[in-house]
């Protein structure tokens, strides 16, 4: 069932996609899934499947579904601490699923070219073909996640469905915003589960928070308004 929203939170933030939420649809974890057997959530950095889509992975595999995590890049510099506390995060949510990295220097992603192509071969097979896939919006001012979109893309049929989540984008003060904006509402164990897993990624959060990108009232943005979903 999917009904319209008349008591979304109010965001604690700006931007084109949070003033469109007050008259997107909302829907659930179950009705995503369409009775998928796994969740394959592609990211390009570490901790975004928390902060993006964490309350879904924790919904997902509450129903039963299996998640795979695929992580396409790495800091140089806390490769160990990064891969302990995503592994530490993805527990909280979904304590069976597999995280997979693929291991590309942070800011790296190609765009096209022999790299991209060797790059989504190593994607397919991970991506199993009777998963719902989430991937990162291809209008995400960070490159790393545009291109990230591209690969999940190029590793899939054509013709087969996905969902993109929102991260820095959505709080782009002006952004065209496509049709079939989706609030997830999620249980309340899945927030509680998603808030134990951002606990877990103080390095990824610290990062975020020094860039100025992301200041702390944005992280607490993730945990106060519903995760966003689109067509992809």
């Amino acid at each position: 069932m999917i009904f319209r929203r008349r008591d979304a939170p109010r965001p604690s933030t700006d931007g084109a996609f949070l003033r469109a939420a007050d008259g997107a649809l909302s829907t659930t974890a179950a009705r995503i899934m369409s009775g998928a057997s796994r969740l394959a959530v592609i990211v390009a950095r570490a901790g975004d499947e928390t902060l993006c889509c964490g309350a879904l992975i924790h919904a997902a595999a509450r129903g039963g579904a299996r998640v795979d995590v695929i992580c396409l890049t790495q800091g140089e510099e806390t490769v160990r601490a990064r891969h302990d506390e995503t592994a530490d995060g993805l527990a909280c949510l979904a304590p069976d699923a597999k995280l997979h990295w693929i291991g590309e220097p942070e800011e790296t992603l190609p765009a096209r070219g022999r790299h991209f192509d060797m790059l989504a071969r190593r994607l397919q097979p991970l991506i199993a073909p009777e998963a719902a896939v989430l991937l990162p919006w291809p209008g995400e001012p960070c490159a790393d996640l545009a291109r990230g979109h591209a690969l999940g893309r190029a590793a899939m049929a054509a013709d087969r469905a996905a969902l993109c989540y929102l991260a820095e984008a959505r709080f782009l003060p002006k952004a065209q915003v496509p049709h079939g904006l989706r609030l997830l509402t999620a249980p309340p164990a899945s927030i509680a589960a998603k808030r134990r897993a951002m606990s877990r990624h103080s390095g990824r959060c610290g990062e975020l928070a020094a860039s100025g990108r992301t200041p702390p009232a944005m992280l607490e943005h993730f945990l106060q308004h519903p995760e966003l979903y689109l067509p992809g």
